[in-house]
């Protein structure tokens, strides 16, 4: 038979396995005591924890500054406009935008193609398409072009009636 060998370390590492089953692990593992008739000692109480320490209380919050006023958003015409409904698109050539913006309200597209603009307001079955041009330093209506959308058949009279009617333009 031949025995069985340990270095140091290894040797080391079972006498301490086995010293800490001498001292009470056997009966915690429920393994009868490695030497009858002795008794194992309880395991210490852990140490009381200190008493807490007082903490003073955090400073009184600063009082919250006022809200900023938000500016409403822009009015969306739900009621009848106070102009007057184009009888032409010709009475549009030559106006600023913002004269436009103020007879018509806002578009609902913008393109723009330096140096033009391009408007269009969507009436339904017909489309208003406004081209701005510098023209003496200063942007204006070139050209006002109503028509029917795409696949629409609808006359020039019943289509500036359908875009005053969009634009809540009344006499």
């Amino acid at each position: 038979m031949h025995g069985l060998r340990l270095n140091g370390k290894q040797a080391r590492i079972i006498l301490a396995i086995l010293a800490s089953l001498s001292v009470g692990g056997c009966e915690r593992l429920g393994l009868p005591p490695l030497f009858p008739g002795s008794t194992p000692q309880p395991a210490p109480k852990p140490a009381e924890p200190p008493p807490p320490v007082p903490v003073a209380p955090p400073p009184p919050m600063p009082e919250a500054a006022p809200p900023i006023p938000v500016p409403p958003p822009p009015k969306v015409a739900t009621t009848r406009s106070r102009h007057r409904p184009l009888t032409a698109t010709d009475e549009l050539v030559g106006l600023t935008p913002s004269l436009v913006t103020t007879r018509l309200g806002q578009p609902n597209l913008k393109r723009f193609d330096k140096p033009d603009q391009l408007w269009q307001y969507r009436a339904g079955v017909c489309l208003l398409e406004l081209r701005m041009h510098p023209d003496g330093g200063q942007t204006k209506v070139a050209e006002a072009v109503l028509r029917p959308e795409p696949g629409q058949t609808v006359s020039d009279r019943d289509c500036l009636a359908a875009l005053n009617d969009a634009l809540h333009l009344t006499p």
